[in-house]
């Protein structure tokens, strides 16, 4: 997680919280579902890389992470929404 994320110079731990940190910063709320969701909305790269599994989309993650990640955070008891 702390390579460089698609190209930019920045780690996928680094791009997971600049997106919480922005919707935080521009949400009207204090929606704390929506700022959660934006920190953990690449989880399923992680999961993918930790388990070694083969780099696709171009070199830039796991395919079908957003499943992957859905599905760990269920299972963790995390609500739908996040």
């Amino acid at each position: 997680g702390d390579s460089n994320y698609i190209g930019e110079p920045v780690s996928i731990i680094e791009h997971s919280l600049q997106a919480a940190h922005f919707t935080q910063q521009k949400s009207s709320t204090n929606d704390s579902e929506l700022i959660i969701g934006n920190l953990l909305h690449d989880i399923g790269h992680a999961l993918g890389l930790e388990a070694h599994q083969k780099m696709e989309m171009n070199g830039c993650g796991v395919k079908d992470h957003e499943h992957v990640g859905a599905d760990f955070l269920m299972k963790l008891g995390f609500p739908e929404r996040v």
